[in-house]
């Protein structure tokens, strides 16, 4: 029978590979997928314990490179260390999807599961023990959730400051963190509104203010903290600049024929159009070399996690109330990405820090019993 034992064994079987790869990558390296940003975020590190700053860099983005180099002013710079606290980020973030599906009381054969399909992932072996932020963003969307799960079942001020903490960890790792964590803030203050305010027009006018605050919050806090884009003109002519800036450098795996977005109207079709392929490129038809087989296998995984998650909601409503809320989040967040993104080896990774909110999403179809959810009245 599958039981604790088994669960940990998954989990350390994800590490040993990870320090696998690590070690390859700091002693006989690079290992495959860190020659570019992994290797320019360890010599940014490297610049930054020699006491030099690099012009026009902002810390907020590189705020994971500034750590490390700091760290290295202490350590000595070393490949090898920066790719074992990558995985020491990604053993944590394990253990904090492990205990959200416990808090949710999911079955322990259904945990192994899971956390085995977390471990053995082959994009995030390779792509969570290099340095990267991957890992670091992975932990802070797994700790958020599993603060908004705790915060669901009983207020706690202790799950207050892991939320505000782990969003404010993703916001200086990326700006796509920002803006879902600002939305996952906005909608728990919502919910607490819907409580306090006993009147339909109280809270109507609570539910409006908060949402302004959110937006307008949030967009300042975005644009202060990542002032080097470029929104002149407005959402879609951003989306369309940033896009044919991307595509200047030729790439096998493009897989946007035309960045065209000349209005409002068409960004709302592009943007549905730019989340299908993000998901699921490449589709077979466009495979032309052997790792094309990985990618195509982890897109028919998320799919298959994607409908076993929406089925769940569907079959159950009571579990429907959590897992709704996870499937919005989990496609706010790949939407986000999609926006920016137009070749499928960089959507790879940048679908590595959603994967513990998909997995638990897909995993509540076999919590036993009622689900730990206070309801918004009590």
């Amino acid at each position: 029978m599958i039981g604790r034992h088994a669960v940990t064994s998954a989990i350390g079987l994800g590490v040993v590979l990870r320090v696998g790869v690590a070690c390859w990558n700091g002693l006989d390296g690079p290992s495959f997928g860190a020659t570019a940003d992994a290797a320019n975020f360890h010599r940014f590190a490297i610049a930054v314990s020699e006491g030099q700053w690099a012009p026009g860099a902002g810390l907020t983005g590189f705020s994971y490179a500034y750590t490390l180099g700091l760290l290295y002013r202490v350590t000595g710079p070393s490949l090898l260390l920066g790719s074992l606290l990558s995985c020491l980020a990604w053993l944590t973030s394990a253990l904090t999807v492990r205990a959200s599906l416990r808090h949710l009381h999911v079955a322990e054969p259904a945990q192994f599961a899971t956390l085995l399909i977390y471990a053995l992932l082959p994009s995030s072996v390779l792509w969570t023990a290099v340095t990267l932020r991957e890992p670091y963003e992975l932990l802070s969307v797994n700790l958020t959730l599993y603060a908004v799960l705790l915060l669901l079942d009983r207020r706690s001020v202790a799950a207050w400051l892991l939320l505000l903490g782990s969003v404010l960890l993703g916001a200086l790792l990326h700006g796509a963190l920002l803006v879902v964590g600002a939305l996952v803030i906005g909608g728990l203050i919502l919910r607490e509104a819907a409580r306090m305010f006993a009147t339909p027009w109280a809270r109507a006018v609570a539910v409006g203010a908060i949402m302004m605050a959110v937006v307008f919050g949030g967009g300042y806090a975005f644009r202060s903290m990542y002032a080097k884009y470029n929104f002149t003109g407005g959402p879609a002519a951003a989306m369309e600049r940033h896009l044919r800036t991307g595509m200047l450098q030729p790439s096998r795996t493009v897989y946007i024929s035309d960045p065209t977005v000349g209005s409002t109207a068409e960004l709302a079709i592009a943007l549905p159009i730019a989340l299908l392929q993000y998901l699921f490129e490449p589709m077979p038809w466009k495979m032309n070399r052997w790792i094309d087989l990985g990618f195509l296998a982890e897109n028919v995984l998320r799919l298959v996690m994607i409908a076993l998650a929406v089925a769940t909601a569907l079959s159950n409503p009571q579990q429907g109330r959590l897992v709704w809320p996870l499937v919005v989040w989990y496609l706010a967040m790949e939407t986000v990405w999609a926006v920016g993104t137009f070749n499928w080896g960089t959507a790879a990774r940048h679908h590595l820090p959603a994967t513990g909110l998909l997995l638990t999403a897909a995993s509540v179809r076999w919590a036993s019993g009622p689900l730990p959810l206070r309801s918004s009245r009590e």
